[in-house]
């Protein structure tokens, strides 16, 4: 089956969904085996039920990692020596389709066996591409709280996939980051130009691409994010923007005269001080910062108004659909936001997880026609239904 290449746009769209998934020894869940549905799955159950576990099952069958503990064996049933995750992801383009079949099975010593139609998948960016997905819930809701490394990994994962060199000139860079912050962990003061000579040239060429990646993937993200806001708030939000900061004075100094002018001082603290390991954006409103003066509902309303703009803009650039994880969002949004949130959501052919402790909670949200394409579990004491 043909598909359209990262990067570009298309006309028609492939419509992708995860359409099985089964699921061994993750948290309390210790069997279970659904068919979901393609449009929207509303998951229900009091606090501690096992609704969160569900989520973090498919994630970690589209990254290979958890988003509760980055030591993943933590997600094995207490007593148990190994978990283990399935999925079919059904893909059509046109009048073809095709099923992809990926497994992932880990044990406690964090060893992990990634395998995608029989095959051994060695890099999780193969997972990331088959199910493009992205888990919203309490932290991800306080974005514009949270420290620059969360709004880094915003713009990162959309241009993961919608910039074909992206992902390999940030590996890259990163790699040159950790053997020049080594150097001057190790030397000090005693560090020589010529022994970060290399790695220098290595930052100035990733920090160019990297820059210039983001700055472009903000400027057409900033009208996608007006425009949502501005529905889920009803009101003008023409003098908001996203300011990009690229974690360098570009005033002061281009890239490359920075590292090397700064290299004492990068030597003194023992690690690179400047550069796209440092970058940020912040949302603005009349040229005054929202994460420095704006209220905490107006910052999750932002947040959720940055998710939908970045995939808003992630299948206009590739064409392609993805899935979303939404965790306890009634906590977090009154109940016409809410509404008018996944009326947006759904508008944007994403397939939808979404957990709630009352069915009554989401009921009230959807309309007659996102809550007939919908599929619907229970989860009680680890046992879904």
């Amino acid at each position: 089956m043909y598909l359209p290449r990262k990067g570009r746009s298309s006309k028609c769209e492939a419509q992708m969904s995860l359409i099985r998934l089964t699921i061994e020894n993750v948290r309390n869940l210790s069997s279970a085996s659904l068919a979901i549905h393609p449009r929207l799955n509303i998951i229900t159950g009091r606090n501690g039920s096992g609704k969160t576990s569900l989520l973090e099952a498919v994630y970690v069958l589209g990254r290979a990692k958890s988003f509760r503990d980055v030591n993943i064996s933590n997600a094995i049933a207490t007593g148990e020596k190994s978990a283990r995750v399935t999925g079919v992801i059904e893909t059509a383009w046109d009048s073809l389709a095709r099923q992809t079949h990926v497994g992932i099975q880990w044990d406690r010593s964090g060893d992990r066996q990634v395998r995608m139609d029989g095959e051994t998948v060695r890099r999780s960016s193969e997972l990331s591409d088959a199910l493009p997905l992205t888990y919203i819930g309490l932290q991800e809701t306080r974005l514009l709280a949270e420290p620059p490394q969360q709004r880094r990994k915003f713009l990162d994962w959309a241009l993961f996939h919608v910039e074909q060199r992206y992902r390999e000139v940030w590996l890259r860079f990163e790699r040159a980051l950790k053997q020049r912050n080594a150097i001057l962990k190790r030397r000090r003061q005693l560090v020589t130009p010529s022994e970060v000579e290399v790695w220098n040239k290595e930052l100035v060429f990733g920090a160019e691409i990297l820059n210039a990646a983001r700055c472009n993937f903000l400027e057409p993200l900033e009208d996608r994010f007006r425009h949502h806001l501005q529905l889920l708030t009803e009101q003008d939000c023409g003098a908001y923007t996203l300011d990009y900061r690229p974690g360098w004075d570009e005033a002061m100094s281009n890239f490359q005269a920075l590292t090397e002018s700064r290299l004492r001082q990068d030597a003194e603290r023992g690690f690179t001080q400047f550069g796209p390991h440092r970058a940020d954006f912040v949302v603005c409103r009349g040229g005054r910062s929202l994460q420095q003066y704006g209220s905490a509902g107006e910052q999750k309303i932002a947040a959720c108004a940055l998710y939908l703009a970045q995939w808003d803009e992630f299948r206009r650039r590739t064409g392609r659909q993805g899935l979303i994880l939404i965790d306890d969002m009634a906590a977090e949004l009154d109940e016409r936001r809410r509404k008018v949130f996944f009326r947006l959501l759904l508008s944007l052919s994403v397939q939808v997880f979404v957990t709630a402790t009352e069915a009554e909670l989401l009921e009230s949200t959807l309309d007659d026609s996102n809550a007939a394409e919908s599929a619907r579990f229970h989860v009680e004491h680890g046992q879904v239904s």
